[in-house]
């Protein structure tokens, strides 16, 4: 009775309320470890907060060195998330990379980028930017759905101030996932799948054709710990140039809610 008590905690839908969480994962390609990847969300309240910190490493690191972080902030309206501003900021082969985008009525507004966009890529147009979310309020939504009601599918068109693409994810159900030595969760887990086809904000040397741009990844939600809402505890996904990458949770724990600023320099 008491294994079963445990079980309905872990997996059970619930109203998001639960503490902010930091989660650290390790990415893999062909059994090699290559990049670090961090995040803080809370998401609880009439407001949510996330930031990630990505790093390069191994193989990857050798050809593409790269230690970027990336902030979002908004609230909650309806259910739906509503950003109020985007950023991130870092290195990506040795170049810096900033983008601020701040939220008004709908529209988002780039109020920074390097490198400049016009020197990079066509531009998205603004009409095409209304009405869009960032990438990490599109995780935040997905997150929220997944804790309230269980399920999973979704749509979005998302636009991180560079390219704008249509996401869609489907609801599996649950699935078994087997244990793994970089693994902290094994188990029970509910499956989304997702697709993404990029539709504008092509580079100049890249095809036009958004069939070419699509990608498809997956996502395991469980609750990684008790008193965290359920968050990914796996992902998979295509990686350019390395073919089929998978992100394991390694480390869980709760945080208390925090002002995350982007640091000076």
């Amino acid at each position: 009775m008491l294994r079963c008590l445990a079980l309905l905690m872990l997996l059970c839908p619930a109203a998001l309320r639960a503490q902010p969480v930091q989660l650290t994962y390790a990415g893999y390609v062909a059994g090699l470890n290559i990049f670090a990847f961090h995040a803080t969300a809370d998401l609880g309240g009439g407001s949510y907060r996330v930031e990630t910190g990505y790093r390069t490493s191994g193989l990857l690191g050798a050809f593409v060195s790269g230690d970027l972080h990336t902030l979002a902030v908004g609230h909650w309206r309806d259910g739906a998330a509503v950003p109020v501003q985007y950023q991130t900021w870092g290195l990506w082969r040795g170049d810096k990379r900033e983008m601020l985008i701040e939220y008004v009525a709908g529209q988002p507004n780039v109020r920074k980028a390097i490198p400049p966009i016009a020197g990079e890529r066509e531009p998205v147009s603004l009409a095409d930017q209304a009405n869009t979310i960032d990438t990490l309020s599109g995780f935040a939504h997905l997150t929220r759905l997944v804790n309230e009601t269980g399920k999973c599918a979704a749509q979005a068109r998302m636009f991180d101030g560079r390219r704008l693409v249509a996401v869609t994810v489907v609801d599996r159900g649950m699935e078994t996932l087997e244990p793994d030595a970089a693994a902290m969760h094994a188990g029970l887990a509910l499956r989304c799948d997702m697709t993404s086809r990029q539709l504008a904000g092509f580079a100049f040397d890249d095809g036009r054709d958004p069939l070419a741009t699509e990608t498809r990844g997956t996502l395991w939600y469980a609750r990684p710990l008790i008193g965290a809402p359920m968050m990914p505890v796996r992902m998979s996904f295509e990686l350019h140039l390395f073919g089929h990458a998978t992100m394991y949770l390694g480390a869980a724990k709760l945080a208390q809610p925090t002002v995350i600023t982007r640091p000076a320099g």
